[in-house]
């Protein structure tokens, strides 16, 4: 009976202590509420901005494994150039000296074989109508009234001397096309071999871009490359590249002819010749000898192949 009278006196006891530990956890859950846990300090979550940067970097390796595998690197050789229109270029020059007195055709003539282009007044086509003159003059003066077979030949002489200087002496051309350029004005003294004009044969084809390149990059080209022409317009206006591809090179170095100098495509040194055929036709109407610049490719390979060769 002792023994349950003690259990019975215990209880109120144990109750209490219970309520006790109840209540002291209850207010430390309370507390702790409030607090981080030691565990969330290393929890970090991504806001919507970092999300989307790490998106954006993802993209641009994937865009970057895409150009190095399907994309194209061209390498080229970029040079001066000057747009012809096709056919040969023949330099008319003179046979004698003198001055030109008249001049017959101007740039964009057409001329026929042996058409006249200049008229020279000649110094020493002066000097012997006065030999003749002279000789003339001086066989009347003999004493015979009886015309001789000698003042006959003289009077002969004087009158196709003296045709021939008031004609002048023709310049003419030995080959029919089209006057691409001349360099007469009235009074221009005139030496044997000189050029006076260039007129170009007639040819179908289309208008060609001509530069010139050094022996190194000529061993790089060859024909049916392609190649990127741009006029000077275009340059400045940013206007169409037209695309051209090589259909001439020279096999030796050269040096430029005259009227290709004075068009302004010249170099002291020998240089391989290049013509480059347009496929396109220019935009706008451009006059011969225009200047322009070139890009002549001679490799093609993707980006991954200059990586990793």
């Amino acid at each position: 009976m002792s023994t349950g009278t003690s259990d019975t006196k215990n209880q109120p006891s144990e109750t209490a202590t219970s309520a006790t530990s109840n209540i002291i956890y209850r207010n430390e859950a309370i507390t702790r509420r409030g607090q981080r846990e030691s565990i969330d300090g290393l929890q970090r979550v991504t806001s919507t901005h970092e999300w989307l940067i790490q998106f954006g970097l993802l993209v641009a390796v994937i865009v970057s494994i895409g150009w190095a595998t399907l994309g194209e690197i061209q390498r080229g050789i970029s040079t001066d150039c000057v747009l012809l229109y096709p056919g040969n270029r023949n330099a008319i020059t003179s046979g004698t000296n003198g001055r030109v007195a008249e001049i017959f055709v101007q740039v964009g003539s057409v001329v026929e074989v042996d058409q006249p282009v200049a008229r020279l007044s000649s110094h020493e086509l002066d000097r012997k109508v006065r030999i003749a003159q002279a000789r003339v003059e001086a066989l009347e003066d003999v004493a015979d009234p009886v015309e001789s077979h000698e003042l006959r030949l003289a009077r002969t002489d004087l009158r196709e001397l003296a045709a021939i200087k008031s004609e002048g002496q023709l310049i003419v051309s030995n080959v029919a096309g089209e006057v691409m350029a001349h360099e007469l004005f009235v009074g221009r003294a005139i030496e044997p071999n000189d050029v006076i004009a260039i007129v170009r044969t007639a040819d179908p084809g289309m208008i060609e871009a001509v530069a010139l390149v050094s022996s190194e990059n000529a061993r790089r080209i060859e024909l049916g490359m392609e190649a990127r022409v741009s006029t000077s317009s275009a340059m400045v206006t940013g206007g169409d590249v037209i695309v051209a591809g090589v259909v001439e090179i020279s096999n030796t170095p050269v040096h430029p002819p005259d009227w290709l100098s004075d068009l302004g495509l010249s170099s002291q040194h020998q240089m391989h010749l290049v013509k480059l055929g347009l496929r396109d036709q220019l935009g706008a109407q451009v006059a011969d000898g225009s200047t322009c610049n070139a890009r002549i490719i001679y490799e093609r390979g993707s980006p991954m192949s200059v990586i990793l060769p």
